[in-house]
């Protein structure tokens, strides 16, 4: 999931902040796949977003069912 009113250039520079970066050095491609879907899961799952009243998205998308 995207933000809303954000670009996915500024969604890969948020993804590049806040995962890879930090956890440098990564030892192969394996490290880097398995944290980025915990990432995904965390920003799509557990992430308060503001523009949908500080929920995380699985919960929105549940009361708009």
């Amino acid at each position: 999931m995207v933000t809303p009113g954000c670009t996915w250039r500024q969604q890969i520079g948020r993804y590049k902040t806040e995962l890879i970066k930090p956890r440098k050095p990564w030892h192969g491609l394996a490290d880097v796949e398995l944290a980025t879907a915990e990432w995904a899961d965390w920003f799509n799952n557990q992430l308060l977003h503001a523009a949908i009243r500080d929920i995380p998205p699985h919960e929105h998308v549940s009361r708009q069912s």
